[in-house]
């Protein structure tokens, strides 16, 4: 049985969403696999319809089980470091790896066995600070859902507020260069949407905000690419070598982590044209963007999900045993 921890939370979240969309690959190709939250009767929002349980529940776990672990949970790594099970740590963001952890400890001493991550940035982190094995796998973008409608497109920014602390100062800059870019672009935060009505106004917008400083693969990035928005912001360490702000591969208009100053500035021109109805000089930007996202698609997550787990699943428990 493969188990799945997933934390217990009610925002939308593209790391909740992978871990629920790995279980709805696993189960649809034959394989005995639970989401496990901790809050009997618990299923996150909008979420596939999978198998859940809990800690609550009391879950079977039996000897040679597998669960997956977020990068995140080091107490649970720890709770069950001794139990006859194979850990596996599910790493999407760099930022929350070193940080959980006690001093002096890494996963290795925990008894993890390797790690899944899509970020070659985690991936190579992990590979280099732990010395552990990581598989490398793929993500999706829907191509429907955030499929380029330009006719749809409105003078309209959108971001998350919880990843964007300085976007009102951003706005209050551009402002007081122009008030048009803060009054007559429209600025919407997208939290708390489901995913529909959150890919709907993805389609909608001209730019897509991305204002965090730690990032590793930020899906909502590629999916703006993908409707066709023009992307705004910081690489976020993670995406330094996917978003590239100038020259001929040029698919996004960036500044260094923070600087909003320089980010408005290197914005202007782009929401300039924006309102002026003109925005021909950037379709290489977004062309080259869209060109970025295309390959990722449902059917290459599934592939790459599952031969990842045909492997793991053949092979007896790999990487390190607790205490190292």
């Amino acid at each position: 049985m493969i188990f799945y921890f997933c934390p217990d939370m009610e925002i939308r979240s593209g790391g909740i969403h992978r871990l629920y969309r790995h279980v709805r690959i696993l189960v649809e190709h034959g394989f005995e696999a639970s989401i496990l939250h901790s809050r009997q009767g618990f299923r996150a929002p909008g979420m596939p319809g999978v198998p859940v349980t809990s800690w609550e529940a009391g879950p079977a776990l039996n000897p040679g089980d597998v669960i997956v672990i977020p990068e995140a949970a080091a107490n649970l790594m720890e709770a069950l470091r001794d139990k006859p099970l194979r850990r596996i740590v599910c790493a999407l963001s760099w930022s929350y790896i070193f940080p959980h952890l006690r001093g002096g400890q890494d996963w290795r001493d925990h008894g993890i066995e390797r790690v899944l991550t899509v970020s070659p940035f985690v991936r190579d982190a992990v590979a280099w600070s732990m010395g552990l094995p990581v598989e490398l796998l793929d993500f999706a973008v829907d191509p429907q859902l955030f499929a380029y409608r330009p006719e749809e497109k409105q003078p309209r920014i959108v971001y998350f507020k919880r990843k964007a602390k300085r976007v009102h100062a951003l706005r209050r800059v551009l402002g007081a260069r122009d008030p048009r870019m803060a009054k007559q672009i429209e600025w919407v935060g997208i939290d708390g949407l489901d995913h529909a009505d959150y890919a709907a106004e993805v389609r909608k917008a001209s730019v897509f905000l991305t204002l965090s400083t730690e990032e590793a693969l930020n899906l909502s990035v590629w999916e703006a690419m993908s409707a066709g928005a023009v992307i705004a912001g910081y690489h976020g360490i993670g995406m330094r070598d996917v978003l590239q702000g100038e020259g001929p591969e040029q698919n996004a208009i960036l500044a260094d982590g923070g600087d909003y100053i320089s980010l408005a500035r290197r914005m202007e021109p782009m929401l300039q044209d924006l309102l002026a109805g003109r925005m021909t000089r950037w379709h290489p930007l977004i062309r080259n963007a869209r060109e970025l996202a295309a390959p990722h698609t449902p059917q290459s997550e599934e592939q790459s999900v599952v031969e990842c787990w045909r492997r793991l699943m053949a092979s007896p428990a790999t990487g390190s045993m607790p205490g190292r």
